[in-house]
């Protein structure tokens, strides 16, 4: 996870690390937008803003609802609301 071109938390096994620190579940109240991109350029507009997102393992929530899942078989996300695959999710504050 990027803020800025820097990374707050990477997704490593079944835990989240930030700051040297392990967990199994990140939380963002902040009012965001996300979007997907992929590794050649092409994304997707943005969707949101969400009031805030949240990620259990690999899978990603906004709202408290299923948004996104990390697909550990080909090493991208899975978004559920557009039904495709993207290599990049990008959080920014709305």
């Amino acid at each position: 996870m990027r803020c800025d071109g820097a990374v707050l938390a990477t997704h490593r096994g079944r835990e989240w690390r930030v700051g040297g620190e392990q967990f199994t579940r990140v939380q963002c109240d902040a009012v965001v937008v996300i979007h997907f991109e992929r590794l050649d350029g092409r994304a997707t507009g943005p969707a949101g803003p969400f009031s805030g997102f949240s990620f259990q393992d690999g899978v990603a929530f906004v709202e408290h609802r299923l948004f996104a899942v990390a697909d550990r078989s080909i090493g991208d996300w899975y978004c559920h609301e557009q039904g495709q695959h993207w290599q990049i999710m990008v959080i920014r504050p709305a």
